[in-house]
């Protein structure tokens, strides 16, 4: 479900563009943070996830229409979660492309009655050549998930979490500070809410179906992807996938895969042109040939 727009921003003067008297102190970096409280009102254990998409970059003041992935890992820096009891999880953003724009998922599993904060918050330590710039400013919007799972059980197949949809409070808010960051002691501190696409807090998420790992994956319309945007449009696939999830993701895929013949006969002509012998049949199963 959608949940609100987010911004988030990193205003900063190095101190040989400020023109103050040499006895002043520079003024600090500027920071806007986005949070979202998630809260559980379900009776089980309910694994959430945020999926952050941008809209707009902004560098100095200008549209980044082509800002690499890279710089998006450096202004963020990491993506933290807490617990009900207040632990924090500091863990890698991980942004990915797709036609014009970046995403990226968090997510947190959170007891009956408990909540979690997923925010989005600019690194107070970027590297060069973010650090040099005057100010970066990535807007978008938040959407809430509640996956599906896999089953303890053979063969392991994905499930939905809850069979009725689960109802949360959410409370979204902006953050913006000076100085130090977000979970230390900046110099000030301002908090505003942000308005829910909704327009309330209670609200009730549909579990995700495991129909297609979210979307039947369509092999024919990836090819078309790739004719129009040329090189830049193939994605990182398995390239980073550890091995050890390479198997299970591969059932995973073709489980979900559809059974239409123009699918099955365009994946089949990607294999050869691999260069491998093995083949999707027509049928509901995958052979080799």
């Amino acid at each position: 479900m959608l949940v609100s727009n987010f911004y988030t921003a990193r205003e900063h003067k190095p101190p040989w563009l400020q023109q103050v008297p040499p006895k002043k102190p520079p003024k600090p970096t500027e920071f806007t943070a986005y949070e979202l409280r998630v809260t559980n009102l379900s009776d089980s254990a309910i694994r959430f996830e945020v999926e952050w998409r941008t809209s707009e970059i902004k560098l100095s003041g200008l549209l980044q229409p082509k800002l690499v992935r890279a710089d998006l890992h450096n202004f963020f820096g990491s993506w933290s979660v807490s617990s009900p009891v207040g632990e924090f999880s500091f863990l890698q953003f991980r942004w990915d492309y797709f036609r014009g724009n970046y995403y990226a998922r968090t997510g947190w599993t959170v007891e009956p009655n408990g909540s979690a904060l997923f925010s989005l918050t600019p690194s107070g330590w970027p590297s060069k050549p973010l650090a040099d710039k005057e100010s970066l400013a990535v807007a978008g919007y938040a959407e809430l998930y509640v996956p599906f799972v896999r089953s303890p059980e053979p063969p392991y197949a994905m499930i939905p979490q809850a069979e009725a949809p689960v109802p949360v409070l959410l409370d979204a808010t902006r953050h913006m500070y000076a100085g130090g960051n977000i979970y230390t002691q900046p110099d000030r501190l301002s908090e505003s809410s942000v308005p829910l696409a909704t327009g309330m807090a209670y609200n009730e998420v549909e579990p995700d179906q495991p129909l297609g790992l979210r979307d039947a994956i369509g092999v024919v319309k990836y090819l078309e992807h790739l004719k129009t945007q040329g090189l830049k449009a193939p994605s990182d696939g398995a390239m980073e996938l550890p091995s050890e999830d390479r198997a299970q993701a591969l059932i995973d895929l073709l489980a979900s895969m559809s059974d239409e013949p123009a699918e099955i006969e365009a994946l089949n002509h990607m294999l050869e042109q691999l260069g491998n012998r093995v083949r999707v049949s027509a049928s509901n199963h995958a052979s080799s040939n």
